[in-house]
């Protein structure tokens, strides 16, 4: 180490400092300000060299600014490829990871989920319509010495086979439409192989109560001489109707 002073009214100055072994000294060229930096820095030269390669502003530093995550929770972000846009549809959600996990594994459509949209009956009510008759699946058979076999299955809301008795009303209609009686029905009508028919005042040929199977079949075997076209329609518990084919009698059978 060499330098180069002067003393002032017992002040040394130095002129040049130079540091490092004979014939291979380096001139200090830091200012006595830029030397100051250093007063009271208790940091060791190991935490020093934290900031070695450092290309960060301070700006940008000062990012971290009031940050009290640990090092686990930021960690939490390493792979994420959401946008700030997509975090924030996470702005004011309030649900827990138990509320959202309710989702896990929905198929639904949206347009499915906004059917309940406005509905304010409870489980009990709605549960009201499990097991409930929706619908007939009909079969109209051939028509044979005046007499066409009618055969209807009894259908839940999802198009399964009814397991239980379902008691329906039923009537002949002049049209699918099912929106008046036929004016004479059908000469006669019986059950067939499943179920039991009781007509209305017990001889109508155009309204009856039929009573299906335990599997929820029945058959009517309908009786009619001359050319004839009617419709059997099944009142549904719910209100709807569900008719057969047509049920066409030839003039000539």
């Amino acid at each position: 180490m060499a330098w180069r002073e002067k003393v002032f009214f017992g002040k040394t100055y130095l002129r040049e400092l130079w540091l490092g072994a004979d014939g291979a000294q380096t001139q200090v060229t830091a200012t006595a300000a830029e030397l100051n930096i250093m007063d009271g820095v208790t940091a060791t030269y190991e935490e020093l060299n934290i900031l070695d390669g450092v290309t960060a502003t301070y700006e940008e530093l000062n990012i971290l600014d009031g940050v009290t995550a640990t090092y686990e929770e930021l960690n939490i972000l390493d792979g994420v490829t959401a946008t700030y846009e997509e975090l924030n549809i996470l702005d004011g959600v309030t649900a827990t990871y138990e509320e959202i996990n309710i989702l896990d594994g929905v198929t639904a459509t949206y347009e499915e989920i906004n059917i309940l949209d406005g509905v304010t009956a409870t489980y009990e009510e709605l549960n009201l319509v499990d097991n409930q008759a929706a619908g007939v699946t009909w079969t109209v058979g051939a028509e044979a010495a005046n007499v066409i076999n009618v055969a209807g299955q009894i259908t839940d809301a999802a198009g399964n086979d009814m397991a239980t008795v379902t008691p329906l009303d039923i009537y002949l209609a002049t049209t699918s439409a099912g929106t008046d009686f036929h004016a004479t029905g059908v000469d006669s009508w019986a059950i067939g192989t499943d179920g039991s028919l009781l007509a209305d005042g017990g001889d109508s040929v155009i309204a009856a109560k039929v009573i299906p199977e335990a599997d929820g079949d029945f058959d009517i075997d309908m009786t009619h001489v001359g050319a004839e076209t009617v419709y059997c329609i099944a009142r549904m518990p719910n209100g709807s109707i569900d008719a057969s084919d047509a049920i066409t009698f030839d003039a000539d059978t």
